[in-house]
């Protein structure tokens, strides 16, 4: 029982100390407090600022019956200067077992042995 009442004096004592500090330096005191809260309100002011720049954006806003988008395949060419034309895209293997016929090391050594057009 002697050691909790140790223990409330030394916070008395410390809660006193530190109220007769923020009293002494009350600018640091005043800016301590208000700093934070001017951040939490600028915070608050730039979430607004983006949800309002946002608003009409079909991504951000609750469509609750949105109208059906047909998704069109991987387009047929991608014009490149000075290269022709390439179509990037992506085919699992047929099955466990496959094994490429031929391992390329490079880009360019695939390349070469595409159809020049």
């Amino acid at each position: 029982m002697d050691g909790l009442i140790t223990i409330a004096r030394q916070i008395y004592a410390l809660t006193y100390k530190n109220l007769v500090l923020a009293k002494r330096n009350y600018t640091s005191t005043f800016l301590r407090v208000f700093a934070s809260l001017f951040f939490i309100l600028l915070i608050y002011l730039c979430n607004e600022g983006i949800k309002a720049r946002f608003a009409q954006e079909s991504y951000v806003k609750d469509v609750p019956n949105p109208v059906p988008v047909e998704l069109t395949g991987i387009p047929a060419c991608i014009p490149k200067v000075d290269k022709g034309c390439l179509t990037f895209s992506y085919a699992p293997a047929p099955a466990d077992e496959y094994v490429p016929s031929k391992e390329y090391t490079t880009f360019a050594d695939f390349y070469s042995e595409l159809p020049q057009r």
